[in-house]
């Protein structure tokens, strides 16, 4: 329990522990595949690919809907902000000046409309790309 955050470490710590199992917390904000990455590594000994960008934007933009449906277009998208800069930085550099900069955009927005249209910006631009 705790701090498991990849296949090797949940390996690690049931390997170590005798336990039947772990449990994934913090480290799969900004990266939901995490823990189905987890149970693909401990069921069939192998890795699974990293979801590409389109499919990081789209599950992003899942995220955003539901906490909008949740709470309503001002709370949700408040609380939302802090869950799509984590799946940003999960997802480049954070060295990379254009992304930085659209996060910080991202984390301020007020905009519901905005904050989709940097989701897609970010994920989806031929650049962002390029900064993966």
């Amino acid at each position: 329990n705790g701090d498991c955050a990849s296949p090797e470490g949940a390996r690690d710590m049931l390997r170590a522990s005798g336990a039947d199992a772990v449990m994934i917390g913090r480290a799969a904000q900004g990266r939901p595949w995490l823990v189905g990455d987890i149970a693909h590594a401990l069921a069939t000994g192998s890795n699974r690919p990293a979801p590409d960008m389109p499919t990081r934007s789209a599950l992003a933009r899942e995220h955003l809907d539901g906490l909008l449906t949740l709470m309503g277009a001002e709370a949700g998208l408040r609380h939302a902000r802090k869950h799509l800069a984590a799946y940003v930085d999960h997802s480049f550099d954070a060295r990379n000046e254009v992304i930085y900069k659209l996060k910080q955009q991202l984390l301020t927005t007020a905009s519901v409309n905005q904050a989709y249209d940097l989701i897609d910006e970010i994920f989806l631009s031929d650049y962002a790309e390029a900064a993966a």
